[in-house]
């Protein structure tokens, strides 16, 4: 992990920050963009407003990265905190970097930055999940040293909605 961490260098036209309140239209609108890509726009249910409440709210439940260039944001990642059974731990839910910026090194240095996020809080994993039809960023994460649990582990992964 900490050696990702030190290999980010992100070209001088982009700026890498810590979200908003006013960045959530447009990280929704990436959002949008992403889930669209991974075919599974329809199961977007939140929106702007919910995002606000639940990540800037009196308790953020989630934290954010963007990146800008030229003062238009052009990638994100969403992550929050959790714990398992080796101590604290970062869940990252969304890396998102527009299909122009791909290539750039802007999407390392976002998750670079959930990695640091990870450390501060003396986390020893950040996780995160992939479409298994998602061959690219498969090989993007594989290639940066990340453990594809579902080829190692014998481990399912399940959702429960509660409505």
């Amino acid at each position: 992990m900490e050696e990702l961490i030190k290999r980010q260098n992100i070209p001088s036209e982009f700026i890498l920050r810590e979200a908003t309140a006013k960045d959530i239209p447009d990280i929704f609108e990436c959002l949008k963009s992403l889930h669209l890509y991974l075919g599974i726009l329809n199961e977007v249910i939140t929106d702007e407003t919910v995002l606000i409440k639940e990540g800037f709210g009196k308790r953020p439940l989630f934290k954010s990265y963007v990146a800008e260039r030229n003062g238009s944001i052009v990638g994100y990642t969403l992550f929050s905190y959790t714990y398992g059974f080796d101590g604290p731990e970062v869940y990252m839910e969304d890396l998102y970097v527009s299909s122009e910026c791909r290539g750039t090194g802007i999407g390392t240095a976002l998750w670079a930055s959930v990695l640091k996020e990870t450390l501060k809080i003396g986390g020893k994993r950040c996780t995160h999940i992939v479409a298994s039809d998602n061959k690219s960023s498969i090989g993007y994460y594989k290639s940066k040293g990340a453990h594809d649990l579902s080829q190692t582990k014998n481990i399912h992964f399940f959702k429960q909605l509660l409505n």
